[in-house]
C-alpha cells in the first residue's frame, strides 16, 4: 500500500557525482511552482524538451506520463519520483508523478543545440523510471542494483530509444559527441567511465535496430588534406548564416536553392534538416561529399596529372566558389589550355571580386596560391611532363 500523505523520491542525476539535496522536498516543489505559474527559465535552444519526451514515450511504449521542468536549482539533468507533496506556504502541491528536471545553463553547455544529444539526455533520464531502478510502492531507489550499473543501464536505454527516434548512423556519431562531454573527466567510480558510456550508448542504439558504423566511403587520397586545410580556416557553423548573396552551413557548405526550398541537405543516406542544425561529424561528412563534386569540376577542366598540393589547392578553390562557377571560370580555362602561370592571379582576381562574400577566407586562399604557386616553382619539368601526357603531346 502507498502513504497516502508521505513525500518519497527517487533521485538520480546525470552528474559525475550524485548529490542528494539535504531538502529535496524543498527543491522538488520550488522548482515546479515556478513551472506551475509559467516563471520557469528559458531554454534559449531551438529544441522543445516536453515534445521530445513525448516522442520518447511513444517510441518507448511507455505508459505513464513524464513531466519536464526547466529549473535552475539542480546541477544538471535529475529524474525524480514523487507521491506528491502537499501545498506550503505560497508554494503550490507538487502531484503525484515523474519529472525530469533540467538546469538549462547546463543544458546549453552540454548539448547546445544538438537535437540527437537531446533525445539521448531525455532518453537516459526515462531510462531511470523505464529500467525500474525505483520501488512503486516507496519511490525510494532500488539499492539492490548498484548505482554504475544504474546509469549504464540508463546510458543503454537512451541509445535504443535514439534508435527507435532515427536508425541513421549519424544520430549515434552526434549524440556520443554529447556523451563524451559529460562523461569527460569522471573519477568517481559509481559512474561509467567515458569508453564504457560510449560503448553502453552504441549498444543500445544498434541492438534497437540503428545503423551499424558504415563502411567509409572511397574519397581521394587528397580528400583528408584538403579537408583538414578547409577546417583549418574555416570557422564551423552548425547552423545557417548569411554572406553576400548565399547561406552557408557546416564547413563552409554553400546552401543550394533547392535545399533551401525543401530546408534539408541530404547527407549521405540521410535527409538533415536545416532547422535543427549540424553536429561537427555531420559537417565533415558534407564536406567530403561536396570535396567530390569538386573534384569532378576539376577533371571536367583537366585532362591530366598535377602535383598533389595544385590538386588541393584546385579542390578549396572550387568548393569555396562552387562547381558550376569554377567551370565557368577563368581557372578552368587556364587548366584547359595549360597555361598554369596565370591560374594564381586568376585565383586572387576572383577574391577581389567576390571579397563581400567571402568574409574571413583570405587566409584560406592565400594558402591555395602558394601552394599552387609553390609546386610551379619546384617541380616544373613534372608538371610539363605530365601536361604533354594529358593533352597527347
Amino acid at each position: 500500500m502507498r502513504k497516502s500523505n508521505c513525500f518519497l523520491m527517487l533521485l538520480i542525476c546525470l552528474s559525475p557525482a550524485l548529490a542528494f539535496a539535504p531538502r529535496a522536498d524543498a527543491f522538488t516543489q520550488s522548482c515546479y511552482d515556478e513551472y506551475h505559474r509559467g516563471r520557469a527559465p528559458s531554454l534559449d535552444v531551438k529544441l522543445d524538451l516536453p515534445s521530445l519526451t513525448e516522442r520518447l514515450i511513444e517510441v518507448g511504449a511507455l505508459d505513464y506520463r513524464v513531466t519536464v521542468v526547466l529549473c535552475n536549482a539542480p546541477k544538471r539533468a535529475v529524474s525524480i519520483m514523487t507521491l506528491g507533496i502537499p501545498s506550503s506556504g505560497s508554494e503550490v502541491a507538487v502531484p503525484e508523478g515523474r519529472y525530469v528536471f533540467v538546469r538549462p545553463i547546463w543544458f546549453r553547455e552540454i548539448n547546445g543545440d544538438s537535437y540527437a544529444g537531446a533525445l539521448w539526455i531525455l532518453g537516459h533520464e526515462l531510462g531511470h523510471f523505464a529500467r525500474g531502478h525505483f520501488d512503486e510502492d516507496t519511490a525510494l531507489v532500488r539499492e539492490d542494483i548498484v548505482k554504475v550499473e544504474r546509469e549504464t543501464q540508463s546510458d543503454y536505454y537512451g541509445g535504443c530509444l535514439l534508435a527507435h527516434v532515427d536508425p541513421d548512423h549519424a544520430m549515434l556519431m552526434e549524440a556520443s559527441e554529447v556523451v563524451r562531454r559529460l562523461r569527460s573527466g569522471i573519477k568517481d567510480q559509481t559512474y561509467p567511465s567515458r569508453e564504457v558510456a560510449i560503448q553502453a550508448v552504441t549498444n543500445g542504439f544498434e541492438e534497437c535496430g540503428g545503423e551499424a558504423e558504415p563502411s567509409p566511403p572511397v574519397y581521394d587520397a587528397t580528400d583528408s588534406i584538403s579537408a583538414f586545410m578547409i577546417v583549418e580556416y574555416e570557422s564551423f557553423q552548425p547552423h545557417p548564416v548569411q554572406l553576400g548573396q548565399h547561406s552557408y552551413i557546416g564547413y563552409g557548405h554553400r546552401i543550394s536553392e533547392d535545399e533551401l526550398k525543401s530546408q534539408s541537405i541530404m547527407i549521405g543516406n540521410r535527409d538533415v534538416i536545416l532547422a535543427q542544425g549540424l553536429s561537427k561529424a555531420s559537417a565533415l561528412m558534407l564536406l567530403l561529399q561536396d570535396l567530390n563534386l569538386a573534384r569532378d569540376a576539376i577533371k571536367d577542366c583537366l585532362g591530366g596529372n598535377l602535383e598533389i598540393d595544385q590538386h588541393i589547392a584546385l579542390e578549396s578553390f572550387a568548393y569555396t566558389i562552387g562547381n558550376d562557377a569554377f567551370r565557368a571560370g577563368k581557372v578552368c580555362r587556364y587548366l584547359k589550355s595549360a597555361e598554369y602561370h596565370l591560374v594564381a592571379s586568376a585565383m586572387e582576381a576572383d577574391f577581389v571580386s567576390r571579397s563581400a562574400e567571402y568574409q574571413g577566407s583570405r587566409h584560406r586562399r592565400d594558402e591555395e596560391i602558394s601552394l599552387w604557386t609553390s609546386a610551379m616553382r619546384l617541380q616544373p619539368q613534372v608538371i610539363a611532363a605530365n601536361s604533354a601526357r594529358a593533352f597527347g603531346r
